[in-house]
């Protein structure tokens, strides 16, 4: 076997191992239904589809994988996953494929699906030749997320644009010159939101009426993985809570996990027994700012406005760079001069300075 993560859990590492699977020693249930062509989740949208004749589809350019799942005493669902394998992307992508990308994009956000930086992203093209755009690992989901920086797949201030989950996708852009593309992505976005305005409420009802959905745990991140690296490798005057410095001191990147039920958040004391956290109430805040909690039989509502109008233009800004002049595709049109604005399908009028 071949360790490919950090130690968690008492040591356990995600493990390539001899026959071409993937260990995962963790929770693998929202994996599964993002990635397996078969999961509730995904037969959700496709009864979706047919039901009301709509075409979004945001799984276009996920892979189909396998899972095998094993008896965990952590309570964890783990198992193995089949290998995903891609080579480096070429310059050769249709607008369409960036279309079907800006609708995954739109999909993952509205999930809040977290912690998507460069090496949690897959895009390329699989030895078929299909093209992939994929998260890798899916650990924390169900934020409440207002704009895509917040999952890592585009710059901010907490990552550089190097390390975020979209940078392969802006030097294809960048290289080939090809403004088109950027349109088809915000026009993706734009139709993956606008099916979620209407479709959301019901698609949350039935994720929440899955038995298991409510117990299984949700990773929550109060410190990056770098942090809790230097903290391993060097005496700090950084205050740690008791949580994270027993799991420290045992060799461990600490993992921090809750249930959708609730914000508490938990840890592994024992190997068989989770223990409510102590953190630091700047770290809890700070791994709860964007906890999704429940109202009755739903998610508490929120205004899916601000991710999507704001969210086009922080897209559009991010895959622009310092371009000026206008670019359409289909009903989507950009101008950059002394502002950006967007507008699609003549309803849709957005503007934010340049």
């Amino acid at each position: 076997m071949t360790i490919l993560g950090d130690p968690h859990n008492f040591g356990r590492c995600v493990e390539l191992c001899q026959d071409g699977r993937i260990f995962k020693p963790r929770n693998l249930v929202w994996e599964n239904e993002l990635l397996c062509a078969t999961s509730r989740l995904r037969t959700l949208f496709v009864h979706l589809a047919e039901k009301n004749s709509n075409p979004y589809n945001p799984f276009r350019l996920f892979p189909d994988l396998k899972f095998w799942f094993e008896p965990d005493s952590l309570g964890m669902k783990e198992g193995f996953v089949e290998c995903i394998q891609w080579r480096t992307p070429d310059y050769s992508f249709s607008p369409i494929i960036f279309e079907s990308i800006g609708e995954a994009i739109a999909f993952l956000c509205w999930m809040g699906v977290g912690d998507l930086h460069r090496d949690n992203m897959a895009f390329g093209r699989t030895q078929d030749d299909k093209v992939i755009f994929s998260p890798l690992d899916v650990e924390t989901i169900f934020n409440n997320f207002t704009l895509p920086s917040q999952t890592l797949l585009i710059s901010s201030q907490k990552v550089p644009p190097d390390k975020c989950g979209l940078y392969e996708i802006f030097k294809i852009i960048n290289y080939a010159d090809r403004l088109d593309l950027i349109g088809a992505l915000c026009r993706g976005y734009l139709v993956g939101l606008s099916f979620f305005e209407k479709y959301g409420v019901e698609i949350e009802r039935n994720i929440l009426s899955w038995e298991d959905i409510l117990e299984t745990p949700v990773r929550v991140f109060p410190r990056s993985t770098a942090e809790y690296r230097r903290l391993q490798s060097s005496v700090s005057d950084i205050s740690v809570a008791d949580s994270e410095a027993i799991q420290i001191q045992r060799g461990d990147i600490p993992f921090f996990f809750r249930k959708i039920s609730n914000s508490d958040i938990h840890f592994y004391d024992c190997k068989e027994i989770s223990k409510k956290a102590d953190l630091l109430p700047s770290l809890e805040n700070c791994a709860n700012a964007h906890v999704r909690l429940l109202e009755g039989d739903r998610f508490a509502s929120r205004n899916l406005e601000i991710l999507k109008k704001a969210g086009v233009l922080q897209l559009a800004r991010f895959f622009l760079g310092s371009w000026v002049g206008n670019v359409t595709y289909k009903d989507l049109t950009l101008c950059r001069k002394e502002r950006l604005i967007i507008v699609w399908r003549d309803f849709l009028r957005l503007q934010c300075a340049a």
